[in-house]
């Protein structure tokens, strides 16, 4: 009896994971890994180089910003905003939509300022051992546009943004 049971649940088994008719196998899906969370702040820092020019200047220039992240998640689902502080009058914060799917943070953002449209668009990698995502960047704004790489490091708690660098408040 004990070996019609066993034959019974290999026949079982094997026919979950075959058509029916054909006998052909069936492939199992691969488990999809678990979106990882970006919610908190990141101090980002964009290296690139200005590819187009709208007063007709010269391209291949260098191109740093420093920028914070503001991050709010649910689900894969991410808003928030882009905080750029260096080389303007006024901090600008431009507001941001995104998607995180596995390890993939994809984000855009815009910003009309002063008649000008900020934009902000990137592809990049989560690496939740080192609390940073980086990846392709561009910018774009009245002046022209910038291609490069973003790295951006999640800030501890109690951390506040001085300038280009991170340090703990009092």
């Amino acid at each position: 009896m004990f070996r019609v049971r066993f034959f019974f649940l290999l026949i079982l088994i094997a026919s979950a994971h075959t058509d029916a008719e054909n006998g052909i196998p069936i492939p199992r899906r691969a488990a999809v890994e678990p979106s990882l969370s970006v919610a908190g702040d990141w101090d980002g820092q964009f290296k690139g180089t200005i590819i187009e020019r709208s007063d007709g200047g010269r391209v291949g220039d260098s191109q740093t910003d420093s920028i914070v992240f503001s991050l709010r998640q649910s689900g894969s689902e991410v808003t928030g905003e882009v905080v750029f502080a260096e080389g303007w009058p006024d901090e600008i914060r431009a507001p941001l939509s995104g998607s995180v799917v596995g390890r993939e943070f994809n984000y855009r953002a815009e910003l009309q300022v002063a008649g000008c449209l900020l934009k902000v668009e990137g592809e990049t990698t989560l690496n939740p051992a080192a609390n940073e995502f980086s990846g392709d960047q561009t910018q774009s704004n009245c002046e022209g546009r910038a291609v490069g790489r973003i790295i951006c490091i999640k800030r501890k708690r109690g951390e506040v943004a001085l300038g280009s660098f991170t340090s703990h408040s009092l």
